[in-house]
């Protein structure tokens, strides 16, 4: 059952859901393993200044967990759900930007663009809000064209783990005593001033380079890469 986004339920959903699930995060985090694959790039890249981290929206809600207090400002839908995701960033001690490739778009770009310029690292959900899932939109790409900054693909998996395959991003939940597989990619950089045609190629080198991340990061898990998206 879906709540109506003004219903008494639903403020009261936004409002207890995104303690619950940080309270479940700190619980699990007592009982997991972590396995970094590929960190040291990222590491690099996080002391010289502000990054990009791309992140699909299958590991949307715990990426900002395995990523606390670094000051990520991330785009977050202006929508229901997206308040119960930046609540959830609230609470690892990062910041959301409100906006979304349909509702407020090119004013969340050019705040997280101004937050790049301070230093502060941004994250972004290229195939969020409502997908298609795994697919790139190109907010990621003028970002890093415009900032000239860094993407840092990052995909988590975790063996065992519940995966919400009749949602349409297949969303990825660790379970308790789980060993939780934090895979980072190489730094992508964007030359700036793209024409359209060279827009689009670098859009799908993207989108490629992500998919890898997380191909690599299943293997890594034992699942076989491509699975459940």
């Amino acid at each position: 059952m879906r709540l109506k986004a003004d219903s008494l339920a639903s403020r009261i959903a936004t409002s207890i859901v995104p303690y619950s699930i940080a309270w479940m995060q700190r619980s699990f985090s007592l009982t997991i393993k972590r396995r970094y694959l590929n960190q040291e790039p990222f590491l690099r890249i996080k002391e010289e200044g502000a990054y990009i981290l791309g992140v699909w929206h299958a590991s949307v809600l715990w990426a900002p967990f395995f990523h606390p207090y670094h000051e990520i400002r991330a785009m977050v839908s202006p929508s229901r759900d997206g308040e119960l995701i930046a609540r959830v960033i609230k609470s690892s001690g990062n910041y959301s930007v409100r906006g979304s490739s349909s509702r407020g778009g090119a004013t969340a770009l050019r705040t997280l663009l101004k937050e790049l310029k301070r230093n502060h690292p941004i994250c972004i959900v290229p195939d969020g809000p409502r997908g298609p899932a795994f697919r790139c939109q190109g907010g990621i790409v003028a970002a890093a064209m415009q900032s000239g900054k860094p993407i840092i693909p990052f995909h988590y998996e975790a063996r065992p783990q519940w995966v919400a395959r009749k949602v349409w991003d297949k969303h990825r939940l660790p379970r308790p005593f789980s060993t939780i597989y934090l895979c980072y990619g190489d730094p992508i950089f964007v030359p700036p001033k793209l024409k359209a045609d060279e827009f689009e190629a670098r859009r799908l080198i993207i989108e490629e380079a992500m998919m890898a991340n997380m191909r690599r990061c299943q293997t890594a898990a034992g699942y076989a890469p491509g699975s459940d998206t």
